[in-house]
């Protein structure tokens, strides 16, 4: 906590370490046909639970929002023409195109998020590291080439698409 603002750290000292709680943090890699299925009757995955990553990159919420809204434009054009369609009693997911609206908004979100946890998982790596020459080569060499502006904020214009307007 060195270097921190004091008001910060008085309030970590103030706080009983009873109070305190530690999880493990991952990334998980979403491969297709090797990692289990997102998408299956109707439901699907989205956020953390899809694409798990560490704070690395501080793209995991940005992330969530932008599947919200990619699963929102899918569902929407499915839904806009079931529902323009005559209800009959067989109505089941089988009969309407949500599989595929599921399926379609994995298969877009895949791409991108596969790269994020990567991404996120190198600068992980090379973060953690604590050996003498290493860290050297790390600060002096890879780090400054891995951070500058264009390698760790390429990732954040990223056009997601918009929200479909209200009928």
């Amino acid at each position: 906590m060195q270097g921190w603002p004091v008001d910060i750290q008085e309030c970590i000292k103030m706080t009983p370490l009873s109070s305190f709680s530690r999880g493990v943090i991952w990334d998980r890699w979403s491969i297709p046909f090797m990692t289990p299925q997102q998408e299956m009757n109707g439901v699907t995955l989205a956020g953390d639970a899809s694409h798990p990553m560490t704070p690395n990159l501080a793209q995991g919420g940005c992330t969530a929002l932008e599947d919200s809204i990619v699963l929102v434009r899918k569902l929407y054009e499915v839904l806009k023409l079931e529902l323009s369609k005559p209800m009959d009693e067989d109505f089941s997911l089988e009969h309407t195109g949500i599989g595929v609206a599921l399926a379609d908004y994995q298969s877009e979100r895949w791409p991108r998020t596969f790269g994020l946890t990567v991404k996120s998982y190198i600068f992980g790596a090379l973060l953690g590291w604590d050996l003498g020459i290493i860290c050297f080569i790390r600060d002096n060499i890879a780090l400054p080439f891995m951070f500058r502006a264009s390698a760790v904020l390429g990732h954040s214009k990223y056009d997601c698409g918009q929200l479909p307007s209200p009928p």
